[in-house]
């Protein structure tokens, strides 16, 4: 996008892309003959992905356009894995608890919605030997077999 365009200009423009319903995966890069800091910080505030001041160096732009259709396709990708995994946890009847490794629980999920439970930690002193064991078992298996166990 051009910033200085007849009738709505680059920031505009910028604007009403952005608002629109996949707008914000779009790659928009703000081009100006304008080589001032508040044309860049408005461009990025208006939300470009990119700015570029003219004349263009056409051999830089294309690197430009490439980076930017890379990080649309990975953003797009992790959309589609985080919906997918929330399609799986909501169908999900029983409740789920997800630890951070230093044994935070981060989330719950329960009858198919999303808790968060931020400063709760889980403790392997505050269970039984036998109940320890037990887990153990069912993490390794889970490991070895690369695929979710279930237990009750």
């Amino acid at each position: 996008l051009d910033v200085e365009m007849p009738k709505l200009n680059g920031f505009e423009t910028c604007d009403r892309i952005r608002k629109t319903p996949n707008g914000s995966l779009a790659g928009i890069i703000m081009a100006t003959g304008l080589d001032d800091d508040e044309s860049i910080f408005s461009a990025y505030e208006h939300g470009a992905t990119d700015f570029v001041v003219k004349p263009i160096h056409w051999t830089i732009f294309k690197q430009r356009i490439q980076y930017i259709l890379r990080g649309v396709s990975n953003v797009r990708m992790l959309q589609t894995a985080q919906s997918k995994n929330e399609t799986i946890i909501r169908a999900l009847p029983d409740t789920l608890l997800t630890f951070s490794p230093n044994g935070e629980c981060v989330h719950v999920y329960e009858s198919g919605k999303m808790h968060d439970f931020p400063n709760i930690y889980f403790s392997w002193e505050e269970f039984p030997n036998e109940t320890k064991e037990f887990f153990k078992r069912k993490i390794t298996q889970c490991l070895e077999e690369n695929r979710v166990v279930t237990f009750d």
